[in-house]
């Protein structure tokens, strides 16, 4: 796994959680997962890819979780329903990945980034760049637990 790739996403998480959300966001161990079965009922993942590298980047919350982010992000109010939800679940992934991307950009690593996909409901499966080297990275926040899996792999060149 691409240490610089996992720095950049932590970063990210929790710059946008902080800035974003108002939590502090602590973690535990990573570590290799089997499978590709999420871990919350809510999911939204993207694509890095370079020459050299395939990476996939997703988010996964519990559903009381990602509808406590609309209550801090949203204006008071505002109906939180699914749609909401999965929206505000897609602009999470974005703006993890976005900033991870733009933190690897500064040290000349240049990506290309796909939209960001949702998955939903329980025991949704995550389309990662491979089944296999997909990293799991509990986070913790005041509001709750949530989930990023980072996956990379090497791009092979045609010639």
């Amino acid at each position: 796994m691409d240490s610089a790739l996992v720095n950049a996403v932590l970063a990210a998480v929790k710059n946008v959680m902080k800035m974003m959300v108002h939590q502090d966001i602590t973690h535990a161990e990573p570590y290799f997962k089997q499978g590709n079965i999420a871990f919350g009922e809510v999911s939204s993942y993207i694509y890095l890819v370079n020459v050299e590298t395939k990476a996939s980047v997703s988010v996964s919350f519990p559903y009381d979780v990602i509808k406590k982010i609309a209550e801090i992000m949203l204006p008071p109010g505002t109906n939180i329903n699914g749609e909401v939800i999965k929206d505000l679940t897609q602009e999470m992934a974005n703006m993890f990945a976005g900033g991870a991307k733009s933190t690897l950009e500064d040290a000349g690593l240049r990506f290309e980034m796909s939209l960001p996909k949702l998955i939903a409901g329980s025991s949704h499966e995550i389309k990662h760049v491979s089944k296999k080297g997909i990293m799991m990275i509990p986070l913790n926040a005041s509001i709750g637990p949530f989930f990023v899996e980072i996956c990379c792999v090497e791009n092979r060149k045609t010639e």
